[in-house]
């Protein structure tokens, strides 16, 4: 198994997830929650924070806005 961490500070890409990412982390992580982070992707365990979650959710009301408006 591959584990890849990548990590941004401008937010979350949904590529990044669709991609294959197990998880996704802001570079303004604690060093303990990045370590904690860490162990749970290498044992498979997906990984979305909150403020990752919240993120999400918006861009894809975003891009659902987007398809009713391309219909």
């Amino acid at each position: 198994m591959e584990t890849r961490i990548l990590n941004s500070d401008s937010g979350c890409n949904t590529d990044t997830l669709k991609n294959g990412a197990n998880g996704y982390l802001l570079k303004s992580v604690s060093p303990i929650e990045l370590v904690e982070a860490i162990r749970g992707v290498h044992q498979r365990e997906p990984l979305i924070t909150w403020s990752i979650a919240d993120v999400l959710f918006k861009e894809m009301k975003v891009q659902q806005e987007e398809l009713k408006w391309t219909a």
